[in-house]
């Protein structure tokens, strides 16, 4: 089961406690980060949080996130290729009227995966009130 990171929130911590609620065999954390500093640092901060969970954070100098997703989930999908792949997602869900500016990795990665054998997408909503910070 592979949980994707952009940074450490209340979206990944209500997405790691329903990963870990469903006791895969081997649960990761997934961020992709612009360089290596950011990783080494990202890396610190989720060992801190999250003991119990390995954070892989490889570095694209581009972010192209979507297509470093997909690398990966195939990379982790061949150390075991019988079993299915579980993408768990935290989205955020504001208003009507501002709902395009978030998401959209989200929507792309969700997109790509939807059409890859053996892999089941999971979104885990987390609610952003009109007018807070996301």
């Amino acid at each position: 089961m592979v949980v994707l990171v952009g940074s450490i929130n209340a979206g990944v911590v209500q997405a790691i406690k329903y990963a870990q609620s469903l006791r895969p065999d081997r649960l990761i954390a997934l961020s992709i980060v612009g360089s290596s500093a950011e990783s080494e640092e990202l890396i610190a901060e989720w060992n801190k949080r999250f003991p119990g969970v390995d954070l892989e954070a490889p570095v694209d100098d581009y972010r192209n996130l979507t297509d470093k997703v997909l690398e990966e989930v195939e990379r982790l999908d061949g150390m075991q290729p019988d079993d299915i792949v579980t993408v768990v997602i935290p989205e955020f869900v504001t208003s009507l009227r501002s709902q395009w500016l978030h998401n959209q990795s989200a929507l792309a990665i969700k997109a790509r995966l939807l059409f890859r054998p053996n892999t089941v997408v999971t979104s885990i909503p987390i609610v952003i009130p009109d007018g807070a910070e996301v």
